[in-house]
């Protein structure tokens, strides 16, 4: 699931585009989420 998301997400269109910002917001969340996952574990 994680990889449709990361090709979603690259896939995107206008990376220069306003939405970069919270293209750069959503990956900090799922990195944030992911070291949780892992510090838990």
């Amino acid at each position: 699931m994680e990889r449709a998301h990361l090709r979603t997400i690259s896939g995107l269109p206008g990376a220069r585009a306003p939405g970069a910002r919270a293209r750069a917001t959503f990956q900090g969340k799922r990195a944030m989420r992911a070291s949780k996952l892992t510090s838990s574990d």
